[in-house]
């Protein structure tokens, strides 16, 4: 399934169906969504988008910590006292 095909036939709900299946914590929340507005998807095409929509889990390397906190070594730090002038 192609899932560009599956939102092109969403029509002017688009968004708010969207918005609804990220929220979704499993398959069969999914096929209710569908089912809801009148989509006929199968179980394996839930699973697809299930797997799409739900972000990938691990651990966050040390970059990508320090990244997300600010930290970085790349330059330097607006409390560098020598930068403050």
């Amino acid at each position: 399934m192609e899932i560009q095909k599956l939102l092109e036939n969403l029509g002017e709900n688009k968004e708010s169906i969207v918005k609804e299946a990220v929220k979704c914590k499993s398959v069969e929340e999914i096929l209710v969504l569908a089912s809801r507005n009148n989509m006929s998807i199968s179980e394996e095409e839930a699973k697809e988008i299930f797997a799409k929509l739900q972000p990938k889990s691990g651990a966050l390397s040390d970059d990508e910590l320090d990244a997300v906190s600010g930290g970085s070594d790349k330059g330097p730090s607006c409390w560098d006292m020598d930068v403050i002038v």
